[in-house]
Parts: structure tokens; C-alpha cells; sequence
């Protein structure tokens, strides 16, 4: 109904991609310190599913794209050096070990 009315974008949609975007990149910044990379990519993979699921269930379908987006950029985008920072230390430390490094893991993040 409100996006019929031409309100949804401006008095709903941009105001809740703000807040998305702020929730973020708090949540981001707090896991990333508090988890090893395995633990907080697959918390971003929970949390970029919870946001598929809820414009599913609650917003208009053209809110879906631009939420993602927010979510990815905040939870992915902003931390890939301190990923990257991470899995290299991690990795280094085990070749020193001389422990064999586990093989690569992938996560389905779209």
C-alpha cells in the first residue's frame, strides 16, 4: 500500500537502511574482535539469510537488494583487511608450528 502511495521509499526504506547500516557496523566491528574468521563468516552468513528471510516476510520485494547490499558492506566490505589480517596470522603461526594448515573453506554468502 505504501509504496502504491509513493511514500515506502522515503518515509520507510531509507530510514530503515540507515538503521541496518548503523546495526551493522556496530555488530561487525564487536564479532569481528570477539571471533576467529571460520566463526564470523558464518555469523554473516546467518545474519545475510535472516535479512533474505525478513524482506520475504515483511518488506517489498524491491527493498531486498539495497538491504543485502547494506548488510554485506557493513558485515564483509569494511572488514576484509582484518579477515584477511587474520587468516594469515593464523595460517603463519601454523606453518611455524609446523602444523599443516586445514584446507580453504568456503561460505555461501549471496
Amino acid at each position: 500500500m505504501f509504496t502504491a502511495l509513493g511514500i515506502y521509499a522515503e518515509s520507510f526504506e531509507k530510514p530503515f537502511l540507515e538503521c541496518t547500516s548503523e546495526f551493522y557496523a556496530a555488530q561487525g566491528m564487536k564479532y569481528m574482535q570477539q571471533s576467529d574468521v571460520p566463526d564470523y563468516l558464518k555469523h554473516v552468513e546467518t545474519r545475510l539469510q535472516e535479512e533474505h528471510d525478513r524482506c520475504l516476510i515483511y518488506l517489498d520485494a524491491i527493498t531486498r537488494k539495497p538491504l543485502i547490499a547494506t548488510a554485506e558492506k557493513q558485515l564483509l566490505e569494511h572488514h576484509i583487511p582484518a579477515i584477511l589480517d587474520k587468516v594469515v596470522t593464523a595460517t603463519s603461526f601454523m606453518i611455524f608450528l609446523g602444523v599443516q594448515p586445514p584446507p580453504p573453506f568456503f561460505f555461501h554468502l549471496t
